[in-house]
């Protein structure tokens, strides 16, 4: 047990005390003012700034948006803020005072001997004499325990005054990121207005406005958190009086351990918050940076664009260098080889964002915890998460980013594929009118061919020029657009768990969509209820007609009944058409001999080797093609004997003269093969070669005893084809009659459709001979929809463009025959002004008023011509027992109606191609097809 100087011991003791605590509260002020003194000089910043948005949709402007407007919004404020680390500043303070303590109470005894008035003087001189004099009149001195009594009190006082110092360090985190806000209003405000989302300007003064109120509440509450932690450090001393008067009674290990814990507990949770937010305040620091490097990323990407665009120029001007040089005879060199290589969109795509991931990957940290600005002291559980920063960005970026990008760099490719396809298409007009002329041999329309393809190209070639746009601008605009939208929807997700405000301003847009969208639905639905209305006031006054319950409409009589023509029902122009050379050169009727323009056919070119292989293996195999006039019958089989059966011994044919009778069929044979009527027989079975006969419909009548010739020459192809492949082709109407008569297909191993044509090969065969010429192509536009059809697609918003529109029609109204597609694209044509082929759009015909004064008779014998692929007047008159009058009558009178004409390449008469579905639909009608 020690004695000693009690008076002086307590006094050192306390004075000491007293001294730290005063260094804890200046340094706790001094912390809070500089962050105040910074705050304040922010608040008159923003107050004074003037919201103007930088230029929308330019990459310059988000350069501007990282640097210029940045700097005093964002980087100023926070180097000032490292500066003078105000949080940091705070919790060394407390960390020091708490960890001094313990050095303080080892300069006091563990027991101490105290007279009682000595105790008495010194622990009551705070004007308790009762105390005082309890004291006094004891007899034995007392003795203390100061050095674990004190320890106990310091801590239980450090453990009460965590709420004061929790409720200061929860003003400066406050305060620290507050001084964020404004650069986040601004910049988020500015993303979204460059990402194609403006917000209304009030929101963002609204914003400012409710940001300078919330500084001046936390400038308030600090002001009362500074006085409340000094009232709480000036009670310390009679915390320490009590506690030593009440001596070890009050001792409990228990007690120091939850003080103690609860401190240091409080105290980890404040280091962790200081952390995420050095950690926050470096992530938009970082994001500012990433944002500035993202902007150079794009550039690189636009300017390797704009060298693709400047190599591909050069390219065209190079080829038309070269057709102005041939046209005036200066050239002799062969046409430029293409140089320019294209790059992808998507590849393109890829690349930026391939590249802004590895710039997130090294800007941005991989998570961040989340700062909890909630409460000033540690909860039951923690509410910090981590937050992944660059998992977000990647995310942001592979979504709208990449596909604002893809968008913007797809136009640059579109339109340098359109250089590239030009270029290719005049190398193929000049390459096609020189190989043309020189097929004309030296004659004039020859070299009309070559003058008007060279003259086509090089027209083609400067609207290419012209027509080509700088594409800067427009990907500037979108890789701003794609960055905005990335780095907007990145900070959103950073932010929105944290701070309301921004949720608010992000889901403004999205309400506003919601308003358009509903204005929009409501117009619909008003336009579609007046047509409704209209259609049921009709249908009403129709049914109660009908029922009687009021009078029938009045009818009005026509004055004139006109019997329409073909020609005017198709819209289709009387006379000829004055079409270039070139293009009369290219879309002629005749076979292909040119494999290149064989479209739509790679599956019977299939069949055609199958069935050879077959033959090969000494299989019986006979092909059969199948298909109406013009459908293709012929252009494939003279690609397919150029290709498949290019190495086999051929006789080839067609049926001109009708054949009806089984010697004149030998005798056409014979003549064909060149082989002796009594060898015919042997030497096909015993000679492996290729047979093919066309316009096999010729070789029959529809009358008893008129298909000897056919069952001739169908008996020899069934006891001759392991040797002699034979290949016949008939149209299908003939086909369907002879299935019936003859049993005509039950002889063949293999038929092919020439009818199997799909719309898109149809379109691709003609705008394939279209490309060669040279020409531009423009489509009128519809006329205003009359029909149902055409209001309710209106109504919806459903509109087709007129190429597309144009070859539906065609389509519809050839069948998809290649032979009346042709006609009737030339027909359509209506004029070829400037290098463009201008055509009418297609109206869909309606054959209501030729079909129904079609009579029986007249049905009966278009089946007929459909039937023998052609009729003569007296054949005619053979197949339905008339006199030659009356046939050459109906004759005349399906010629004066537009529906037959004159057969070009056999006798007779045949179907008008374009009256082809005129006739079917008359004759599906009568059951006759």
């Amino acid at each position: 047990m020690e004695t000693s100087d009690f008076p002086s011991l307590w006094r050192g003791f306390t004075e000491e005390l007293e001294a730290r605590n005063r260094v804890l509260q200046a340094e706790l002020a001094a912390a809070w003012e500089q962050l105040d003194s910074l705050l304040g000089r922010h608040s008159e910043k923003i107050a004074r700034a003037e919201g103007v948005r930088p230029p929308e949709g330019s990459l310059e402007s988000i350069r501007e948006l990282a640097t210029t407007r940045a700097a005093p919004y964002l980087s100023d404020p926070l180097q000032a803020l490292k500066r003078i680390h105000p949080q940091e500043r705070a919790l060394r303070a407390l960390e020091t005072f708490q960890t001094g303590l313990e050095d303080l109470l080892g300069l006091l005894p563990q027991t101490l001997t105290v007279p009682r008035g000595e105790l008495a003087a010194e622990l009551c001189r705070d004007g308790r004499p009762l105390r005082r004099l309890a004291l006094r009149l004891g007899r034995k001195p007392r003795v203390l325990q100061p050095r674990p009594v004190l320890r106990q009190a310091l801590w239980a006082h450090s453990a009460r005054r965590v709420e004061p110092d929790g409720d200061l360090l929860l003003l400066l985190a406050r305060a620290s990121l507050a001084l964020l806000i404004p650069w986040q209003l601004l910049r988020n405000d500015t993303l979204r207005a460059m990402a194609g989302n403006p917000s209304d300007p009030r929101t963002l003064d609204k914003a400012r406005a409710e940001w300078l109120e919330m500084v001046g509440s936390i400038r308030r509450d600090a002001a009362r958190a500074l006085e409340a932690q000094g009232d709480r450090c000036r009670r310390l001393r009679g915390e320490l009086e009590a506690a030593l008067l009440a001596g070890e009674r009050r001792l409990a290990d228990r007690r120091l351990g939850r003080a103690m814990n609860r401190w240091q507990r409080c105290f980890r949770y404040w280091a962790g918050r200081q952390r995420a937010i050095l950690a926050q305040l470096e992530l938009e620091a970082s994001s500012r940076s990433l944002l500035e490097g993202s902007v150079g990323v794009s550039e690189d990407a636009v300017r390797s664009v704009d060298e693709e665009h400047a190599l591909l120029l050069g390219e065209l001007d190079k080829v038309g260098r070269w057709l102005s040089g041939w046209r005036e005879g200066e050239t002799e060199s062969p046409f430029p080889p293409p140089g320019a290589h294209l790059v992808s969109s998507a590849d393109r795509a890829s690349d930026w964002k391939r590249r802004l991931e590895a710039a997130g990957r090294g800007a941005l940290p991989a998570s961040i915890e989340s700062v909890d600005l909630g409460r000033p002291l540690p909860g039951r559980r923690p509410r910090s998460r981590s937050v992944p920063a660059e998992a977000r960005f990647t995310r942001s970026l592979a979504g709208t980013g990449r596909e604002l990008a893809l968008a913007g760099f797809g136009e640059a490719e579109e339109g340098h594929r359109a250089i590239i396809q030009q270029i290719e298409r005049a190398r193929e007009v000049a390459a096609y009118s020189l190989e043309a002329g020189r097929e004309e041999g030296g004659s004039e329309e020859g070299r009309q061919v070559v003058r008007d393809g060279i003259s086509n190209a090089l027209k083609l070639l400067e609207h290419q020029r012209k027509s080509t746009r700088d594409h800067h601008p427009v990907i500037g605009r979108k890789l701003a657009e794609a960055l905005s939208g990335v780095f907007f929807q990145f900070h959103i997700r950073m932010e929105e768990s944290r701070l309301g405000l921004f949720r608010h301003l992000a889901r403004q847009k999205s309400r506003q969509a919601l308003r358009a969208g509903a204005l929009t639905v409501m117009e619909r639905v008003g336009s579609g209820s007046d047509w409704l209305g209209d259609h049921l006031a009709l249908a009403n006054q129709y049914v109660l007609a009908k029922l009687g319950w009021a009078p029938p409409s009045t009818i009005a009589v026509q004055p004139v009944s006109r019997r329409p023509y073909l020609g005017e029902v198709l819209h289709l122009k009387a006379g000829p058409r004055e079409l270039p050379a070139i293009y009369r050169r290219l879309f002629r009727l005749a076979p292909l001999e040119d494999t290149r323009f064989l479209v739509g056919r790679e599956t019977e070119m299939a069949a055609a080797a199958e069935a050879r292989q077959r033959w090969e293996e000494g299989r019986a195999v006979a092909i059969l093609v199948a298909g109406a006039r013009g459908s293709g019958k012929t252009s494939f089989l003279n690609c397919a004997r150029a290709g498949v059966f290019g190495d086999l011994p051929l006789s080839s044919g067609q049926f001109g003269e009708r054949i009806t009778t089984a010697p004149a069929m030998r005798s056409f044979l014979s003549a064909l093969l060149a082989i002796e009527d009594a060898e015919l027989e042997s030497r096909l079975k015993s000679e492996r070669r290729l047979v093919i006969l066309e316009e096999v419909e010729r070789t029959f009548i529809r009358r008893i005893g008129g298909f000897e010739g056919l069952r001739a020459l169908l008996d020899l192809i069934s006891t001759t084809c392991r040797n002699t492949l034979w290949i016949l082709s008939l149209n299908e109407s003939a086909l369907g009659y002879l299935r019936q008569v003859v049993g005509m297909e039950e002889y063949f191993s293999h038929r092919i459709n020439a009818m199997a044509v799909s719309p898109r090969h149809l379109k691709s065969a003609i705008l394939q001979r279209h490309n060669l010429s040279g020409l531009r192509l423009h489509f009128a536009q519809p006329p205003p929809e009359e029909s149902r059809r055409g209001r309710i697609g209106k109504l919806l918003g459903l509109r087709r463009e007129p190429e597309q529109n144009y070859f539906d029609s065609l389509y519809r109204q050839s069948e998809g025959i290649f032979r009346s597609a042709f006609e009737l694209w030339q027909e359509s044509v209506d004029r070829v002004e400037g290098g463009v082929l201008y055509m009418r759009h297609p109206v869909e015909p309606s054959y209501e008023g030729i079909i129904s004064r079609l009579t029986l008779e007249d049905s009966f014998i278009l089946q007929a011509i459909l039937q023998h692929g052609g009729l003569t007047p007296g054949e005619i008159a053979r197949v339905f027992d008339y006199s030659e009058r009356r046939s050459d009558s109906c004759i005349e009178k399906l010629i004066s109606w537009e529906i037959i004409e004159p057969d070009p390449s056999n006798p007779g008469f045949r179907v008008c191609p374009e009256a082809g579905r005129l006739v079917r639909q008359a004759l599906y009608r009568q059951n006759l097809l």
